[in-house]
C-alpha cells in the first residue's frame, strides 16, 4: 500500500507542412516541405530503490540489529512520512521524442502519342530526416530501481528516394502504367521498386485492372541505430 503504484504520462505533438505548386514550360510541378514531432514523458512508482531500501530499511547483505529498525526509517505497519516513501519508492521513468522533416518534389508532363491517347511521365524525389531519442531517468541508469531494466537510444539518420512514372494509352480502351522507386537508407544497399499496372475498359460498364509490383520495407530506427536493452527473463527455482 506504501509504495503507491501508479504511472503517468504526459505527451505533445505538431505537424506543420507548407508546399507550392506551378507550372515551368510544359511541365507542371509542385513541393513541400513538412515536419512532424512527439515528444512524450512517463513516470512511475511502485517499485523499490536498491539504495532507498538500504537507507531506510537496512542493508540486505548485512542485516545486522537495525534491519527494519532504522532511526527515522521505515516501519511497517506504521505511518510513514513522504520523505522515507519517497526515498523507497521514488518516482523512475523515461522521456523520449521523435522527430520527422521531409521535403519531397514531383513534376509531370505530357508527351508524344499513342493510339489511345497523349503519354504522360511523371518524376519526382522525396528526401527525410529522422531523429530518435529516449532517455532513462538517472535511478533507472544505475540499476537502482528493483527488477527494472532500461532502455535507451539517441539516434538519426537522413534517407530519401527518387521515382518515375509513366502512363501508356496504348489504346482507348487499354492504359499501361509502368513506374520504379528508388530508395536508399544508410548502412544498406539501393534499393529498387518496379511496377507495372493495366487498365483495360472494353465497355462503359466494364473495367479490368491488373497490377505487378515489388517493395521492400527497411529496418526504422529503433530497429537499426544504435541504442541499449536491459531486461530481466523469469525462471523457475525448484528450492522455492
Amino acid at each position: 500500500v506504501d509504495a503507491l503504484n501508479n504511472t503517468k504520462t504526459q505527451a505533445t505533438e505538431y505537424r506543420g507542412m507548407v508546399g507550392a505548386k506551378g507550372v515551368m514550360g510544359e511541365w507542371d510541378w509542385e513541393s513541400a516541405l513538412a515536419q512532424m514531432a512527439s515528444k512524450a514523458e512517463q513516470t512511475s512508482r511502485g517499485a523499490f530503490s536498491d539504495s532507498g531500501f538500504k537507507a531506510v530499511i537496512g542493508d540486505y547483505n548485512n542485516p545486522g540489529a537495525d534491519f527494519f529498525n532504522k532511526a527515522g526509517g521505515y516501519q511497517i505497519g506504521k505511518p510513514n512520512s513522504a520523505a522515507v516513501l519517497n526515498q523507497l519508492f521514488p518516482e523512475y521513468g523515461y522521456e523520449g521524442s521523435i522527430k520527422q522533416t521531409a521535403v519531397d518534389f514531383k513534376a509531370s508532363r505530357n508527351f508524344g502519342r499513342l493510339p489511345g491517347g497523349p503519354m504522360a511521365v511523371a518524376v519526382g524525389a522525396d528526401l527525410r530526416r529522422e531523429e530518435a531519442v529516449l532517455t532513462p531517468t538517472q535511478n533507472l541508469l544505475q540499476g537502482d530501481i528493483v527488477g527494472n531494466g532500461l532502455s535507451t537510444a539517441n539516434a538519426s539518420r537522413n534517407f530519401g528516394a527518387v521515382f518515375t512514372e509513366f502512363s501508356l494509352p496504348v489504346l482507348k480502351e487499354l492504359e499501361v502504367q509502368a513506374a520504379a522507386r528508388l530508395d536508399k537508407f544508410p548502412g544498406f544497399g539501393t534499393h529498387i521498386s518496379p511496377k507495372l499496372a493495366i487498365r483495360y475498359q472494353p465497355t462503359g460498364s466494364l473495367l479490368l485492372r491488373g497490377t505487378l509490383e515489388s517493395g521492400f520495407r527497411a529496418p526504422n530506427l529503433s530497429e537499426s541505430a544504435p541504442s541499449t536493452k536491459a531486461s530481466y527473463q523469469s525462471g523457475l527455482d525448484p528450492l522455492r
